[in-house]
This record gives C-alpha cells, structure tokens and sequence, in this order.
C-alpha cells in the first residue's frame, strides 16, 4: 500500500473531523477570497500564530523533539491553507525553490546571514498557476 503524503493525511483529518477541505479539481469549499474574515479564516490565522510561537520557544530551548513536533504542528495548520485557497503548492514550493537557487549565483550575504538576491533577479513566475 503506498504511503499518504502529508497532504493526503491532512485532508483526511478534515475530513474525518467534519472540516472538509476542498478536493483537487472541485470548487473552493468556502469563498476564501471574500470571507476571509470567516470563523473559519480568523481561527485558522490564530492556529497559525499559536504553532509557530510554539516552534519558536521550542528552538530557544535547543529541544530537538519539541522543535519536530512543534515544526509537524505547524505545518498541519499552514498547508490546508494551499486547499482553501486552491493553490498547487508542490508546483509553487518548486518554482520558488528554482528561483532561490538562482539567485545564488549573484547574492550577497548580509551581516546576519540572510542570503540577498541581485536587484535585477528575476520574480517567481506563479501567474499562470491561477489563471482560468
């Protein structure tokens, strides 16, 4: 039996806990764009909020077990965002992974670490992603 993805096992979760996330191809379960102020949308925002402090008090303790579960926490509540707003996020995550590993070909590094790209690197195509 091949084993779920992470997207397969969270959608199965909503739907078992009667939080139904919209299935690839079907319609948009909630108008995510014009209700973003929903019930929905405001707990989601807020389980966001909750799971990634967690992750971040966790890495200040240098606990290697409450960084996995607190990093698994988070993203149980920011990929079902992919589902609400119809977004193919394996093909987004490549693309900005390709356009991230251009951009060290002409990066500075700042003082802090943080990689800079070039000002004339080029944006993440994603456009043709969403359109109908």
């Amino acid at each position: 039996m091949p084993q779920m993805t992470m997207l397969n096992k969270l959608a199965e979760f909503h739907r078992l806990s009667d939080q139904r996330l919209r299935e690839a191809g079907a319609e948009v379960y909630e108008d995510a764009w014009d209700d973003r102020n929903n019930r929905k949308h405001k707990l989601r925002r807020k389980l966001i909020r909750e799971e990634v402090d967690e992750l971040i008090e966790a890495m200040c303790f240098e606990d290697r077990e409450a960084v996995a579960k607190e990093l698994a926490d988070v993203l149980y509540v920011v990929l079902p965002v992919a589902f609400i707003f119809d977004i193919p996020i394996q093909e987004v995550f490549n693309r900005v992974h390709d356009n991230n590993m251009l951009k060290l070909n002409n990066a500075t590094i700042r003082e802090d670490g943080k990689i800079l790209k070039d000002p004339n690197h080029p944006k993440v195509v994603l456009g043709d992603l969403f359109e109908t």
